[in-house]
Order: C-alpha cells, then sequence, then structure tokens
C-alpha cells in the first residue's frame, strides 16, 4: 500500500478555493485539505517520504491483542514483510514547487510550459528527448520518410494507458486530429500535417502539405491520449484552458507516461504524481521520487521560504538575482545549467529616421558600420560581473546546444573603442546621436541593471542613451506594433533548433507568422534564402550547414547584438541530487532522494521532533563531499579540501540564540580558509570540527581515523546530544524567486 502525501502543512502559501466543489474538497478556512484540519487515516503530514508511509503503514497492520501468542508472533512477521513492501525499497516523496498554477490536465489545451512540464511525466508523445537533449524514441520505436511528404511511425508493441487499455495507431490518430482542432493552442505546431492514416494496428502514416524534417522534434509534444476513455467521457472536443474550464479531461488524466495522477484533483490543490509500476519503460526511471506533489507558489518570497524551511524539496524556478545567496545556504545545492535562450539587442533598421531619439537625424541602424561599433563598445565581462554568474557570454543569437550553433559563431571579439570610434567616423557619426533604449524590468535577471550598463559603455562612442524601462507585458506590444528603435530581449529554442530563431527575428516580415519578431525588419534576401532552404531539407548535416550559413550572416551584419546567454538554476535540498543536468523541463524520473530526508532533514511545519540530526550526524555527512555533473559543489564546511583548491570556513547563524560556531579547514597547500556565513539548517548551534588534509596537516576540531590514516572529524557528544534535545524548527531566509518560462 502506497500512503498518499498529504499537502504542504504551511498556511503561508495555502491557496485559495477555486473549485465549484471546494467545501467538498476543502476545510472551512479554503486551505487544501490538510492543511489546519485532522488528517484522514493514511495520510502522512509532513513529507517525510518512504521511512513516514512504511512506518504509518506497519502501524495499521498491528495484530490484534487478543490472539494467541504464537499466531501473533507469526502474523506480526508477515504484516512486517508486508509492509516493508509497500513501496519499493528507497522510494520518495519529492516536494517540488514552481510559481505557475496548473488550470487543467488536458494535455491538448495549452502550450503553457509548466503545464508542458507537469503533464510530461503522464502523457507521452512518439519521440521524446533524452537526458542529453537528444531525440530518442518514445511511443514509436522507429520512423522513416516514405516519401519527402510522408512520414511512417512504428508504434511500441505492449503500451498500456494507466487505466489498461492498449495503446494502438487508433489512439495516434485521433489524437493527432484533436490536437489540430478548433480550441488547441499546441495544435498550431502540427499546421502541416494534412491527414494521419492508419496502416495497422501499430502503424501510423504522418502526411504532410509540405516538408517538415523537425517533425520527430515537434511529436515531442504531441501528447497521445486514449480514443476510447476520451470518447467515453465526452470529452472529443479540447478542454479550455481557464480554471473553471468544463470537460472530463480538465481534471482527469489517463496516459501512458512513468507517472499517474489520482481523480479528484482541482484548480488550487497540490498536484500529486504517482509512480506508474506498469510504465513500459523499466530502466528509464533510475531515480527513487517514486510520490512528487506538485505545489504552485506564486508569491516569490513564501517559495523560497518553504525550501528554506523543509516544506518544499526542489524549486525549479527560482530567480537568477537569488541564487548567488541561495548558494550561500549550507542546506541547499544549487544546479546550473546553460538555458535555452538568449538576451540581444536589437535595432530599426527599415524607418529612414530615428522614430525615438533625436529628431531630424536619419536612421544611423541602417548602417552595419554602426550597429559594428556598438557591439565593438560592449564590454562583456562588465556585464557578466553584473550577471553575477547567472549569465554567460554570448556572440550569436542561439544558445549552446542548438542546432546550428557552433562556438565558431558564439565566439565575442574583444571590446576595441579606437576601432568602434574609427567606424562611428567612418559612417557619418562621428559626434554620436541621441536614442532611447526600451528595456524590460521585470523578464530576465538583472535585465534593466544589463541595460543601464549599456549607457557609459556606447557613451564612450558618442551614443548618448536613455534607458526606457517598463514591464515585459509593455515591451512586447511595442515591438509588435514597430514602436521602438533600440530595444533589449530575450529569445529562446524550445525545440532546440535555430530555424524557428531565424524565421521569427530575422526572416522578412510578411502577413503570415514569418518575421512575427522581426521588429528590426531585416530583409536579406541571401538570408531568406538560406532559411527557406533550411525548411525543407531532409538531410540533417546539409540542413544544418544551412543554419550555420544563416546564422553567419547574421553575425556578420550585425542584424542583432547578441549580449549573454542565460543560466538556468534549480534550488533543492541537499538530499535532493540529479541524475541529469537540469531541463528546461524536469523530469522527475532523473531526480534521487538520499534516505538522509527521510531520516534526518526535518521540516519545520509537523516533522516528528525525533527527526533532528544530531551534530555529530551533521559533522559526518559534511565529510561525504559530492561534486555534481554540472560542477556544483555539494560538500559541507567540514569537507576535506584537494590540491590546490582552497577550503571554506563557514560561520553558522543559530536561529534561535544567535550563537556562531566555526568550522575550519586548511588546504593542501597549508592556505587559510575563506570566510562565509549562512542559516543553520536545522536552527542548532554550529560545532566545531576538524579534519586533516592530503597533506597532513590539521585544520581544526577533534579527530576520527579514515581508511589513510587522516585525521577526519569529530564532534563533541555532549553537545551533539544537547543540540539532538531542543530539535528547534528551521529558520527561513526572506530570499525570493521568480521566472516564467517563454520563448521570448
Amino acid at each position: 500500500m502506497i500512503t498518499r502525501a498529504a499537502p504542504f502543512a504551511d498556511p503561508s502559501i495555502s491557496r485559495p478555493c477555486r473549485h465549484p466543489d471546494d467545501r467538498q474538497r476543502h476545510g472551512h478556512d479554503g486551505h487544501p485539505s490538510g492543511m489546519g484540519t485532522a488528517q484522514p487515516s493514511g495520510v502522512t503530514t509532513s513529507f517525510q517520504g518512504a521511512a513516514a508511509s512504511r512506518a504509518a503503514a506497519s502501524s495499521r497492520l498491528t495484530p490484534p491483542s487478543g490472539l494467541p501468542r504464537l499466531r501473533r508472533l507469526v502474523l506480526s512477521l508477515a504484516l512486517g514483510l508486508l509492509a516493508a513492501t509497500a513501496q519499493p525499497a528507497g522510494a520518495e516523496t519529492l516536494r517540488w514547487s514552481a510559481q505557475s498554477e496548473l488550470t487543467g490536465l488536458d494535455p491538448h489545451a495549452l502550450q503553457q510550459s509548466q503545464a508542458q512540464a507537469v503533464l510530461q511525466h503522464v502523457y507521452e508523445g512518439l519521440t521524446r528527448y533524452s537526458p542529453d537533449l537528444r531525440i530518442e524514441p518514445a511511443l514509436a520505436t522507429r520512423w522513416e520518410q516514405v516519401t519527402p511528404l510522408a512520414w511512417r511511425f512504428h508504434l511500441r508493441e505492449g503500451v498500456r494507458f494507466h487505466d489498461g487499455s492498449p495503446l494502438t495507431a487508433d489512439d495516434v490518430q485521433y489524437s493527432l486530429e484533436r490536437l489540430k482542432a478548433a480550441g488547441s493552442t499546441v495544435g498550431a505546431m502540427l499546421g502541416n500535417i494534412r491527414s494521419v492514416r492508419r496502416i495497422n494496428d501499430l502503424t501510423v502514416d504522418i502526411i504532410l502539405d509540405r516538408p517538415m524534417p523537425l517533425l520527430p522534434r515537434i511529436l515531442t509534444d504531441a501528447r497521445i491520449l486514449s480514443r476510447r476513455w476520451a470518447r467515453e467521457h465526452k470529452v472529443d472536443a479540447v478542454s479550455g484552458t481557464k480554471p473553471d474550464a468544463v470537460g472530463y479531461t480538465a481534471r482527469h488524466a489517463n496516459g501512458t507516461g512513468p507517472y499517474r495522477i489520482e481523480d479528484g484533483w482541482a484548480p488550487g490543490q497540490p498536484l500529486q504524481l504517482q509512480r506508474h509500476a506498469g510504465w513500459w519503460d523499466t530502466g528509464g526511471f533510475p531515480g527513487n521520487a517514486d510520490t512528487v506533489v506538485y505545489q504552485p507558489v506564486a508569491d516569490d518570497e513564501a517559495r523560497v521560504q518553504a525550501l528554506l524551511a523543509n516544506r518544499v524539496d526542489l524549486v525549479t524556478d527560482p530567480a537568477s538575482q537569488r541564487v548567488p545567496a541561495l548558494k550561500r545556504q549550507p542546506a541547499l545545492n544549487i544546479q546550473t545549467d546553460v538555458a535555452q535562450r538568449t538576451l540581444l539587442i536589437g535595432m530599426d533598421q527599415f524607418s529612414d529616421s530615428l522614430t525615438h531619439g533625436q529628431t531630424g537625424l536619419r536612421n544611423p541602424f541602417k548602417d552595419q558600420r554602426v550597429r559594428h561599433a556598438m557591439s565593438l563598445a560592449i564590454d562583456t565581462k562588465a556585464l557578466m560581473q553584473i550577471g553575477q554568474g547567472m549569465y554567460r557570454p554570448a556572440g550569436t543569437i542561439v544558445a549552446p546546444g542548438v542546432t546550428g550553433w557552433t562556438p565558431e559563431l558564439d565566439e565575442r571579439p574583444s571590446a576595441s573603442i579606437r576601432q568602434a570610434r574609427q567606424l562611428m567616423r567612418s559612417a557619418g557619426f562621428a559626434q554620436g546621436f541621441t536614442v532611447t533604449l526600451d528595456c524590460p524590468n521585470n523578464r530576465y535577471a538583472y535585465d534593466q541593471e544589463l541595460c543601464k550598463a549599456l549607457v557609459p559603455m556606447w557613451r564612450r562612442i558618442g551614443i548618448r542613451v536613455k534607458v526606457n524601462s517598463m514591464p515585459f507585458a509593455s515591451l512586447v506590444p511595442k515591438l509588435e506594433t514597430l514602436d521602438s528603435s533600440l530595444w533589449m530581449l530575450g529569445w529562446g529554442s524550445p525545440d532546440l533548433d535555430a530555424l524557428q530563431n531565424l524565421v521569427s527575428l530575422a526572416y522578412t516580415r510578411s502577413e503570415k507568422v514569418d518575421g512575427a519578431y522581426n521588429a528590426a525588419r531585416i530583409s536579406d534576401p541571401a538570408l531568406d534564402r538560406l532559411i527557406n532552404q533550411a525548411r525543407t531539407e531532409s538531410d540533417p548535416e546539409a540542413r544544418t550547414r544551412l543554419l550555420e550559413s544563416a546564422l553567419g550572416i547574421v553575425k556578420e551584419q550585425y542584424y542583432y547584438l547578441p549580449l549573454a546567454h542565460a543560466m538556468r538554476a534549480w534550488a533543492m535540498r541537499k538530499p535532493v541530487t540529479l541524475l541529469a543536468a537540469p531541463g528546461e523541463r524536469p523530469d522527475m524520473r532523473f531526480v534521487k532522494i538520499s534516505p538522509a530526508k527521510a531520516a534526518g532533514d526535518t521540516a519545520s511545519g509537523g516533522a516528528a521532533p525525533g527527526a533532528a540530526r544530531s551534530g555529530a550526524d551533521r559533522s559526518r555527512a559534511g565529510t561525504r563531499a559530492a561534486t555534481s555533473g554540472s560542477g556544483t559543489s555539494r560538500a559541507t564546511a567540514t569537507s576535506t579540501g584537494h590540491a590546490g583548491q582552497k577550503a571554506t570556513r563557514a560561520s553558522g547563524t543559530n536561529p534561535a540564540k544567535r550563537k556562531a560556531a566555526r568550522a575550519n579547514g586548511t588546504n593542501p597547500a597549508g592556505q587559510k580558509a575563506t570566510r562565509t556565513s549562512g542559516t543553520n539548517p536545522v536552527g542548532q548551534k554550529a560545532t566545531k570540527t576538524t579534519s586533516t588534509n592530503p597533506a597532513g596537516q590539521k585544520a581544526a576540531g577533534s579527530t576520527s581515523t579514515t581508511a589513510a590514516g587522516q585525521r577526519a572529524t569529530r564532534t563533541s557528544s555532549a553537545r551533539a546530544r544537547a543540540a539532538h534535545r531542543r530539535h528547534r524548527p528551521v529558520n527561513s531566509s526572506p530570499d525570493g524567486v521568480q521566472i516564467i518560462r517563454r520563448t521570448h
């Protein structure tokens, strides 16, 4: 038996009732069931994972005391075995939080990024992305192009939906046709599909109006649902996207994926994903997050406080501005990777004169030399310092990992004010000009600060810039109506291919979708030809060369000035580790939760008092330094230093008595450790510990002997017992988080 985890036991991050039946699902005060109300039997309230679940199961399986002693003993052994096997070994509960709230469960209703991130665990496509972002088989085992306008997909045999019904070609045909139906925003990406033909139970042909070399990539988001189930519940039409949307698929789910959703969910409630034991990919679940509870928390500060207080295990959208401070929290592990978004400067290259700047002046941005000069004046190192590790320099308009990107395209020339001034003189703008820079102030990490940093850089070559800061929601209409001369924008590549970046930003504008965000009004026939060829080229290598050539033209002509590639970050408690790099869409199959979570990483709201770890436990845990694949260290301050690295001295602040304690270490070169400060994650007095580095030098504190004969760490037992008795709650920090993922 798998016990169901309860919603967050914290009123500060509760959600109001929004469903017509709320009084049946919630307590009278509007909190989801379990928040301030009595819990039904079998529901754990503190998210203590598999250990709590097995303990609860064991308590409910105690044999009656009236049985004879021998029979009670035999029955106890049998029931104990049953309780121990109630969940898979090592199964844990993961509490996941992000900003965006789900409004429905229909996989064909919306393209909102966070909804897709959640529903990808329940519904699957014919193809999917591997951890290294390659297309791999999912519900289809293989595919081929029969003709330039026809693709054949061979379905996986033996796949079943969560209700037990088998997957067939009828389900694929029905789902793709439903996707294209009115009301489905996801269906827009399948606009070039003319028809879907059933060949046999396990084979379908997709017929196109024009070649689509990216079809296998696009189909990753074309989720398949059961035709029989959909028609049984009369949901041929796609459910709406608002919280009051009607339709069975808005509140219920039946996919083929690694997780299933229990019935009874409604908007405003936490969503519980339960591992599906009958999933077809038996080797595709390396993690142990068998239960995942998604709780949206819109408030930035409340979300990060929940993480620090151990009411949340994982936040997948921390605000980039907060990441440096979160990295200093000893209880947290921050994983970062390059996101598929690039910040760039756009310029009106069509108007005869500046519409937002010095009046009566011919438009300087129509001259490639001016654009080149502006690029040379940008001090990339200064921008990176402002970004505090959340950006990396960019030389092209697509990020690493996107098809078409190359290291050569991404190289940035060194800043040269002398060369930039020469270019300005040769273009006839030796005296410079005045212009307004439209800049978002709430969309990207340090967006307004980056814009302001450009002002003195361009002033050195005579360009006088006035920054016009505004919310992102106000900037987008200005670009759509061509009402800007100079602007900053971020653009992503959700399909990991440069084609859509080029079509949206650099293709000649038309009444169709081509050039939709080409507010610069670039019109380059040679560039358009390359883009058109890449649209239909079926040979992957030839197509990649076309994209590289197109990006090369954008770079050489300085049609845009790339500033930086954004980094993404996940913030998690240290018992949580990733078995794959953090992606744009979190995949909980690759999340590993250490048993320490259930044994000692306590929650402040509702955790059992005996769950707190002693100082000795923390000291021993500190010696097990671990480094993730992305290079982020999860070692605590007591870990042994490696050769050439500096050890660190951390002073943790006790939130109860404000007493600091020290953990000293000396690196192999005998250098002094550097000092940082952070909040003690369990609210207990920190302890002095010592370790001996590989050079045999003494660090601090007390002793235990390692296999190599080196002195490791020892904590005073009296102090550890005192810390264990206190069981103080976790103190939280007011660091806030936010990010809404879009393509721009």
